[in-house]
């Protein structure tokens, strides 16, 4: 494991450690570096602040909460274009385009579903 390590010079700790020319100066410096190297064996931390919505995968920030109260409102699958229309946002490309990455990264995490390409939907309708 520890042969992926290098110290400052860049020498594997193990060819200075396995080394014959090396000194014992050099081993105890690769000693050391070892052992600093090393990641630690604490337990992660458990999260400052437990998740608040009901569903622990939908954002907590406003922008996905007004998508998904229009997704609610229309009650049927939306194009980028169209929920651009129904957030009162320009149809320019920007905003679009803004709009379809935000629906696709929902339908990664499991939050909408993408029944046919360019058309999201929620999971039920």
């Amino acid at each position: 494991m520890s042969a992926n390590w290098r110290n400052r010079r860049g020498n594997s700790v193990d060819v200075l450690r396995n080394s014959p020319r090396s000194s014992a100066s050099s081993k105890r410096r690769a000693r050391t570096c070892a052992s600093r190297a090393r990641p630690s064996s604490r337990s992660p931390s458990p999260p400052l602040h437990p998740p608040t919505n009901d569903h622990p995968d939908v954002p907590d920030h406003p922008a996905y909460q007004q998508i998904l109260a229009a997704f609610a409102d229309a009650g049927q699958p939306m194009r980028a274009r169209d929920l651009c229309q129904a957030l009162d946002l320009p149809i320019v490309p920007k905003n679009t385009e803004g709009i379809r990455s935000t629906l696709k990264r929902l339908v990664t995490r499991g939050i909408l579903t993408d029944p046919e390409p360019g058309l999201f939907a929620q999971p039920g309708t």
